[in-house]
């Protein structure tokens, strides 16, 4: 097949504010997990959590890795299957 036979789709730029800063990545990305989200949970890139919106959310259900828990365990780090590494409202998940 030609290269101009190919169906590319269209282009888009993306905003500034989609791009995962390079500090919220694990790599290699977790195969085992602890908790898992006991409601759809926002989670942010960085703390103090009450600040602005949210960077994204996990479904019901997501399982992930308790990376760290805040002294006052109110917060904690997690990450995800694809080493999403974020911050989380702790009452959010539960143990496996």
């Amino acid at each position: 097949m030609a290269l101009d036979q190919f169906n590319r789709p269209e282009v888009r730029i993306l905003l500034e504010s989609a791009l995962i800063p390079e500090g919220n990545w694990i790599c290699p990305p977790p195969i085992r997990f602890s908790h898992e989200t006991c409601q759809d949970l926002p989670f942010y890139f960085t703390l103090p959590l009450l600040c602005g919106e949210p960077n994204g959310r996990f479904p019901k259900g997501t399982k992930l890795l308790l990376v760290k828990q805040e002294e006052d365990g109110t917060f904690a780090y997690v990450a995800d299957k694809q080493g999403l590494y974020v911050a989380i409202h702790s009452k959010g998940i539960g143990p496996l």
